[in-house]
């Protein structure tokens, strides 16, 4: 059983805890911190490298705890005075990897090394594992973390397959995947998204399981064509609609299931109206066209508003799940919003 740590986006340790456990059914948690987690599993590499929620994984070498104040000299100290983490380097590298490169990150953000220190740790490397030092594009990364909490982890990324650029305005997959998985995927779902963009949510959650149907809507007419043009290429049974979100008369009352959803912020660009008229008149009809026992996921930046919206449909929604998170460093929150 191999130990594996991953990094995720910060506020979401539940919601990852829950969505880790049920995608490796082996899964064995260690340590949970924000935005890291610590986890011993069978699975391959391979299998840990598609778990799209996650940032970025790595298969463990070594593990520092309640260290006060550990710096990243510090541990790298530690980690040299270490033979066998090098051992352990030279016998679990991959057998096509010839070159090497170390990354240091601490309280998760890269950050760089005295250089004196640097090139000591690679000349070990070098000494111990056979491979050749490449600082631009090596065969393999290790990485060396340190965290406020007092622990430092060593392990070896494993690179994830690479994603296309992202449009304008679009999120990024580990957020658009743990917003699918939050609203409990079933082959049974019918499912909507009417602030579509650029299709990061719904394309997202017809790729991870099955449904009977999608809805991507949005108000404006050339988005519309070009998630068309999208959602043709997956050949599954997905409407793309050029819809009012405030005003869904196509959709009968209970009409769908599962909502996830990114709405305007009112932050970017104008919401034509007052924040909380739009997000009232929102909510409201989110609620009509929504199935009782439904699921709402709500990504919104305007908390306070979106508080007492859901303290004022008290009896016809229940807020389940709140998360805190930052988005394009604006602090924002995920609602679960179940309708009674």
């Amino acid at each position: 059983m191999a130990t594996y740590f991953s990094t995720f986006i910060s506020g979401l340790q539940e919601a990852v805890k829950t969505a880790l456990v049920n995608q490796i059914k082996d899964a064995s948690i260690e340590l949970l911190l924000d935005g890291l987690i610590v986890y011993n599993t069978n699975e391959p590499s391979e299998k840990i490298k598609n778990i799209r929620f996650f940032n970025n994984s790595y298969l463990l070498l070594f593990t520092a705890s309640n260290i006060p104040q550990l710096t990243p000299e510090l541990f790298v100290r530690q980690i040299i005075n270490n033979p066998q983490i090098f051992e352990e380097i030279k016998e679990i590298k991959p057998k096509k990897a010839k070159t090497c490169r170390i990354v240091i990150s601490q309280a998760n953000q890269m950050t760089s090394l005295n250089h004196l220190l640097l090139d000591k740790i690679e000349k070990i490397i070098v000494q111990e594992s056979g491979l050749l030092i490449d600082r631009t594009n090596p065969d393999l990364e290790l990485w060396i973390l340190t965290r406020s909490e007092g622990y430092g982890l060593v392990g070896i990324r494993i690179i994830k397959p690479q994603n296309n650029l992202l449009e304008k305005g679009e999120l990024r997959p580990e957020l658009a995947n743990i917003l699918c998985l939050l609203s409990e995927p079933s082959a049974n779902d019918v499912f909507l998204d009417p602030f579509s963009g650029s299709g990061a949510i719904p394309l997202e959650r017809a790729r991870i399981a099955p449904f009977m149907k999608i809805y991507i809507t949005d108000n404006d007419q050339n988005i519309v064509q070009r998630l068309k043009i999208k959602a043709q290429s997956l050949k599954k049974p997905i409407d793309v609609n050029n819809w009012d979100a405030l005003k869904l008369d196509r959709l009968s009352n209970g009409a769908v299931n599962k909502i996830v959803t990114d709405p305007p912020w009112g932050v970017y660009t104008s919401l034509k109206m007052e924040s909380g008229i739009f997000y009232r008149k929102m909510l409201q009809e989110f609620i009509r066209i929504t199935v009782k026992g439904g699921i709402l996921v709500i990504l919104l930046t305007q908390k306070e508003i979106f508080d007492q919206l859901i303290k004022e449909n008290q009896g016809t929604v229940c807020l389940e799940e709140k998360y805190d998170i930052l988005v394009s460093g604006k602090k924002s929150a995920i609602y679960k919003i179940i309708r009674l």
